[in-house]
Parts: structure tokens; C-alpha cells; sequence
């Protein structure tokens, strides 16, 4: 069996499509995410199948205070 070691998460940055999926259990196709900006309190879901869509709509929405965003499964 294989030994599995601990999974560190520095949730300063923002992770990408590929890790979350692979966090999450990993699963074929887009994904549903929670995504919102540093100090802002509005949010937006979003159905994203790359991470450079990710990235953008982030960049676009948050400007220069930062964003991330939370897998939460298939869309």
C-alpha cells in the first residue's frame, strides 16, 4: 500500500484548476467554483474548465487586490 504524506496548503496563493481537482478526488471535465477577491465581500460562481479562464475572470473582477477561488465539484 502506498504511504501517503501530508498535504500542505498555502492558501496565500491562488490554486490552480489542476490541483483543486486532484485535492478534490479528481473528476474529468469543468468545474463549479466559489471565486471572490481579497477584502471584498461579493462573490461569483462560475462553471470553469481552464485555469487561464480562472485566472482571467479573477484578474478582470478583482483588478489589483487578488481573488481565489473554491472548487465545488462538476458543473
Amino acid at each position: 500500500m502506498k504511504k501517503l504524506n501530508k498535504l500542505q496548503i498555502n492558501f496565500e496563493r491562488l490554486i490552480k484548476v489542476e490541483e483543486l481537482i486532484t485535492l478534490k478526488g479528481g473528476y474529468d471535465g469543468c468545474g463549479n467554483f466559489l471565486c471572490n477577491c481579497y477584502g471584498v465581500p461579493d462573490a461569483w460562481w462560475k462553471c470553469y474548465c481552464t485555469t487561464e479562464a480562472m485566472e482571467i475572470d479573477v484578474a478582470q473582477k478583482c483588478g489589483g487586490l487578488g481573488g481565489y477561488c473554491s472548487n465545488a465539484g462538476p458543473c
